[in-house]
């Protein structure tokens, strides 16, 4: 899958996600659920645990975690829990689910199209068999039985509440009839994302006017969902109206880049030195939108800070809600992780083979051996791989793996496509330390609630029992493609 159709599948997912949260859908069903079932702590957990598994199933999990995020730190808020570190339970089942989730389909994780690439560019035989709805059939039993052990991880925790949960949430504006609405609008968008990126192995675009007709399908989806998102008038739908939110998303696009450095000195300012600054710049940033839209328009209902009551949602509403500290966090990582794989890279050569990937590389051959059962193969692949990913880059582990694995002389092709799946899964299984996924990574560096100690403790014990699950299912998987 090409560079503009991944765009196009994370903006729009996002975008689609965004309009159920801003119509506060998910806060009504939430709500319904919480007062039918007589939620306690211990269900809660599990709600977030299957919940975020779910849309990661059919969204990348990096827009699950954007989406869930909000809702994870207001649960934390409001829940009445007596022991603060229960709540940490919060955020490791938001990473779970979406760690999990990414692994049963193929656009759940980024590192599923690193594993496309390298069968694709290496013509490792197998491919023909790698499909959206392929990678489903065998992804979603696997992953869910992964999901389960993570649950039985979470709930091992001593002394949760058992009392049933009371939050008040602000419900104005949503009723059952609106609610079924936006539920209805999110499956169909959803079906038609799905169907678009399974198209591509459902038909043959392998020519230049073929993939130029994909692109086309996929931006003119992704253009469809801008325009209901943010310029479809709402309440009043008229050309006034229509004319108001393209004004406002224009301002919101010019002064973005304030309001993004804005925000991030709010959240990073913890003795209030900077509450002067950060008054001046909201000023600043007001006069923009009175000059450019308010003194236009008959729209003094609106507040730049706030979302528009005219669409569906609001740029402006977006950039105020999303985790500067947790991006800034994930732009240091990637910035090390691309230094340190590319220092001293050859371009001449196809394959990356830095200083680093060279050094580890000569290392873990030494300690990967060949000659031995295959399920022993795949165990230590396995281990090693969810371990060093707690320390290093997922990416760059399944790129030195992927290149130990095929410089082996004279290995099975069956083989080596079932030890190259299996570790870029183990890649995206590591849940201890918060630098080991984009999920983590997002999840820690924006929850309101986080103990280290917590996700180490109980990170150690998904790893050791993931490594042991995934060998058996890999092993097993390997029977179909021996023949």
């Amino acid at each position: 899958m090409d560079l503009i159709q991944s765009v196009v599948i994370i903006l729009a997912s996002y975008l689609i996600n965004r309009i159920i949260i801003d119509s506060k859908t998910h806060l009504f069903y939430i709500d319904y659920l919480l007062r039918k079932h007589h939620f306690n702590f211990s269900t809660l957990i599990s709600f977030i645990l299957f919940l975020s598994y779910g849309m990661s199933l059919f969204f990348p999990n990096t827009v699950v975690v954007l989406s869930l995020l909000p809702i994870v730190n207001y649960l934390s808020k409001n829940v009445k829990e007596d022991n603060i570190e229960h709540l940490n339970l919060l955020m490791l089942a938001l990473i779970y689910g979406a760690n999990i989730g990414g692994m049963g389909s193929l656009v759940g994780s980024p590192l599923n199209f690193v594993f496309i690439g390298l069968i694709e560019a290496n013509q490792i035989a197998g491919k023909e068999y790698v499909s959206f709805f392929t990678w489903l059939i065998v992804g979603i039993p696997g992953s869910f039985v992964f999901l389960l052990i993570s649950k039985y991880i979470l709930g091992s925790a001593k002394k949760l509440s058992k009392d049933r949960i009371e939050i008040q949430f602000d419900l104005s504006g949503i009723t059952p009839k609106k609610a079924k609405k936006y539920l209805l609008f999110f499956a169909f968008a959803t079906s038609i994302l799905i169907f678009l990126s399974a198209i591509k192995f459902l038909f043959d675009f392998n020519s230049p006017s073929g993939r130029n007709l994909l692109d086309l399908f996929f931006i003119t989806f992704l253009l469809v969902v801008i325009f209901l998102a943010f310029l479809h008038p709402r309440k009043k739908r008229d050309f006034e109206t229509l004319v108001f939110n393209l004004n406002l998303l224009i301002a919101t696009i010019f002064t973005f880049p304030l309001i993004i450095y804005n925000q991030f000195i709010k959240e990073n300012n913890k003795s209030g030195k900077f509450t002067n600054s950060i008054e001046r710049t909201d000023n600043f940033i007001a006069n923009i939108y009175d000059s450019l839209i308010f003194q236009r328009v008959d729209s003094n209902f609106i507040d730049f800070r706030k979302k528009n009551p005219y669409s569906f949602v609001s740029l402006n509403k977006i950039l105020f809600d999303l985790p500067y500290s947790g991006f800034l966090f994930v732009i240091v990582i990637s910035v090390v992780f691309i230094v340190s794989i590319t220092w001293g890279d050859n371009p001449a050569t196809k394959v990356i083979d830095g200083t680093l990937i060279q050094c580890l590389g000569n290392n873990l051959k030494g300690i990967i051996p060949i000659n031995v059962g295959f399920i022993y193969l795949l165990f230590i692949l396995i281990f090693l791989t969810i371990f060093l990913t707690e320390i290093m880059n997922n990416t760059t582990i399944v790129l030195i793996f992927s290149t130990i694995l095929l410089s082996i002389p004279n290995i099975p092709e069956w083989k080596l496509f079932i030890s190259l799946l299996a570790v870029t899964i183990a890649a995206g299984s590591a849940f201890m330390t918060p630098i080991a996924t984009t999920a983590n990574m997002l999840v820690y560096a924006s929850s309101e609630h986080r103990s280290l100690k917590m996700m180490l403790k109980k990170g150690f014990w998904l790893n050791l029992f993931g490594s042991i699950f995934l060998t058996a299912f890999f092993w097993l998987l390997s029977f179909f493609f021996r023949n």
